[in-house]
């Protein structure tokens, strides 16, 4: 894909790097460049005929500009975009779209400290907050079972060192905090003044607005699970998070398929997002449900427990010292 088709897509000159990268891309898998580096937890599906580059643009900060998913939980990066600067020059961003604005932080100065991160460990555990061991350690962590999975993953890793200006650092927290972070403010369907902001999250329409498709998703979703049939069970319940009647039950399906696979920080963040949902005492508005009239209390202490580990102990007394929530009656569930 050419520069202009590129800026096309993204709506903003991509730079040299990102420029370089998608060509890498195409180089090592011209069949499918979009997912020529998946194992390292890095995607371009905007690459795909005919995809639009908005797809991934879900609980998006406004001053971001996303450009690659992890293939996690719809986390994704984005160049940040306050300030004249050349897109090469741009801190990247990860985007976490919890209800916690804290979890999207920016990560790394620029699109090529971003590339020599992944290239130690991969995409979907880069933050601020891991340590150097933690930074070496997470592929063995993840994959140590797994050799011919590590192989690969520094293969494609030797490829993103080969582009210009992309070195695996010394010290990748040092990298990862080397730009001052910012608060970013997490959309939601509503601005402060009530009007409908721009943003949309992406959903099918049948099952944003069909009550019995999105619980049958549901329902079939708790079934595939109870039978292990993980990717099944991760479809259904994948479709049934746009009903928001059923978004809690099917964050605690996803929260607990993505432990058993492994998936340690996409199981993090849908378990957290179930928890500052849970634990909100706000009503919400119809057609939604509270995750407190569907979750029981020790289902999520037992979610968090699986999750969280050792690090549980604080969360799980929040949610046991919670009060029990009140219907308020009206139109509020």
């Amino acid at each position: 894909m050419k520069e202009k088709d590129i800026r096309k897509k993204l709506g903003i000159s991509p730079g040299s790097t990102l420029t370089a990268l998608v060509a890498l891309a195409e180089t090592v898998s011209p069949k499918a460049p979009w997912d020529a580096f998946a194992p390292l937890w890095l995607s371009l599906p905007w690459l795909k005929p005919g995809a639009p580059a908005d797809e991934m643009w879900f609980a998006t900060p406004k001053n971001v500009r996303p450009f690659a998913a992890t293939g996690g939980e719809w986390d994704h990066f984005g160049f940040l975009m306050d300030g004249d600067l050349p897109t090469d020059e741009r801190p990247i961003v990860y985007v976490d779209p919890t209800d916690d604005d804290d979890r999207t932080q920016i990560v790394a100065p620029s699109l090529r400290d971003l590339l020599g991160l992944i290239a130690i460990s991969f995409g979907d555990v880069v933050s601020r907050s891991a340590t150097d061991a933690e930074w070496f350690g997470f592929r063995t962590e993840w994959y140590g079972k797994k050799p011919a999975v590590l192989k690969e993953m520094e293969r494609l890793s030797n490829l993103l060192c080969s582009l210009p200006g992309v070195v695996r650092p010394a010290s990748p927290s040092k990298v990862a905090n080397a730009y001052p972070d910012q608060t970013f403010r997490i959309p939601s369907e509503y601005d402060s003044e009530g009007k409908e902001e721009e943003f949309e999250e992406p959903r099918p329409a049948d099952l944003a607005n069909n009550v019995t498709d999105a619980q049958n998703a549901c329902r079939f979703a708790g079934e595939a699970l109870a039978q292990g049939r993980l990717d099944e069970a991760e479809h259904h319940a994948r479709c049934g998070m746009n009903h928001p009647a059923f978004k809690p039950r099917c964050l605690l399906v996803l929260a607990t398929i993505y432990k058993r696979t492994g998936r340690k920080q996409a199981a993090k963040s849908a378990a957290r997002a179930l928890f500052h949902a849970w634990l909100d005492p706000a009503p919400v508005s119809l057609p939604a449900v509270h995750p407190r009239m569907i979750i029981d209390r020790d289902d999520l202490i037992s979610l968090l427990e699986q999750v969280e580990g050792a690090k549980a102990g604080p969360l799980i007394a929040r949610v046991r010292e919670a009060p029990e929530f009140e219907d308020p009656g009206g139109d509020y569930l």
